[in-house]
């Protein structure tokens, strides 16, 4: 069997429908779905993943400004307090112990305080013993502040110190930090000052935040109590330590931690230095809307793209069809044409007279067998 054979053979042998004109549009318009829902899902899959980075880059960025701010925060209050236990009114009143040098440091203390818009600030000997307060509370002088953990921390790190928070009654404030440092007479230490943070500051932090970018930021001190926010209280009105999450006790720890669920986009990390931590979240409801709005007009877009592909496929349809009607008008046309000029050319040949055709200029083109015999 020859080449030639072979390849007529191996043709017939294809499927009719393949041979088929309307098989290329539909084949077509098959190929661009495919193609359209394969580009869909990858740009789909794509904008996700991008969205997803860029909300928990973007609670990560306030919780890391936040934790900066902090820090500033409280550094600032370090340095002032320990600036001003480095003050000589300060060491000498502790130094000598009287009314008349006691009650200059209280001047002291009143200028600490305001300085620092804080609620109270007071200077307690090395035994913890309050000797001089601001504002003028004799009730607590000679009282015994070793319990606080302000005074364990100063007293233990011999550095300023920032505390947990805890109530402070005496001044109306529902939670206080203290922030102490300790007072040298040259190498020998005398005692501490202390100012009481009210906390406002920390508290603008989170709401600026919330209020700029959506996301809540809660801190912590290094107990697990919550500074910010709504605090809950017991029925005397005294804060309540509320439960410590997971990712706060890691926190707590010094470790990082970012959670993403169905509910939010969380981070949570240390602020250095003091054991405070941070936690930035924003509900996944909005830090996914971008994703939402996205896949929404990449759905109208594929509608759109979608039928456009019918409406190519069906005029394609229809031009096949017609092109293959007219294709079997044409062969019904040149069939006829041969069954005619068949039948014409058997009369004329096989005609018992003579005949011949001229063409228009008077040549003889064609005579039947007979007018040859004549």
């Amino acid at each position: 069997m020859t080449a030639r054979k072979r390849g007529v053979r191996m043709s017939s042998a294809m499927p009719s429908w393949l041979r088929h004109r309307v098989a290329v549009p539909l084949g077509v318009a098959v190929l661009a779905v495919t193609l359209l829902g394969g580009v869909t899902s990858v740009a789909i899959h794509e904008a996700d993943d991008t969205v997803h980075r860029d909300a928990q880059s973007r609670v990560r960025s306030n919780r890391d400004a936040a934790v900066r701010a902090l820090e500033s925060q409280t550094d600032d209050f370090k340095r002032t307090v320990a600036t001003w236990a480095a003050s000589t009114v300060v060491i000498e009143g502790l130094r000598e112990g009287t009314p008349a040098g006691l009650g200059r440091v209280q001047e002291q203390l009143s200028t600490l305080a305001h300085s620092k818009n804080a609620p109270a600030a007071f200077v307690t000997d090395t035994r913890g013993r309050n000797v001089a307060i601001y504002p003028d509370q004799p009730d607590l002088l000679g009282k015994d502040f070793s319990f606080r953990d302000w005074f364990r921390g100063v007293s233990s790190t011999g550095q300023p110190y920032v505390s947990a928070a805890y109530s402070s009654a005496s001044i109306g404030h529902p939670l206080v930090v203290g922030v102490a440092a300790p007072v040298l007479d040259r190498s020998r230490r005398v005692g501490y000052v202390t100012v009481l943070w009210q906390l406002d500051s920390v508290r603008a932090v989170a709401e600026g935040s919330q209020r700029d970018d959506g996301v809540t930021i809660s801190v912590t001190d290094q107990n697990g109590q919550q500074l910010t926010g709504a605090l809950p209280v017991d029925d005397l009105g005294q804060p309540v330590l509320a439960p410590v999450s997971g990712a706060t006790r890691q926190a707590l720890a010094g470790r990082s931690v970012s959670t993403v669920s169905d509910v939010k986009v969380e981070t949570t990390g240390p602020v250095p230095g003091i054991g405070w931590t941070v936690t930035a979240a924003m509900s996944s409801s909005a830090a996914f809307a971008p994703a939402s709005t996205f896949r929404r007009n990449l759905e109208v877009t594929l509608g759109v793209a979608l039928l456009l592909v019918l409406l190519f496929t069906v005029l394609a349809l229809r031009f096949a069809r017609r092109r293959v009607a007219e294709q079997a008008a044409m062969r019904a046309a040149e069939a006829a044409l041969r069954a005619s000029e068949d039948r014409f050319r058997r009369v004329f040949d096989e005609a018992i007279n003579g005949e011949l055709l001229v063409n228009g200029h008077g040549e003889v083109i064609r005579v039947n067998d007979t007018l040859a015999r004549l």
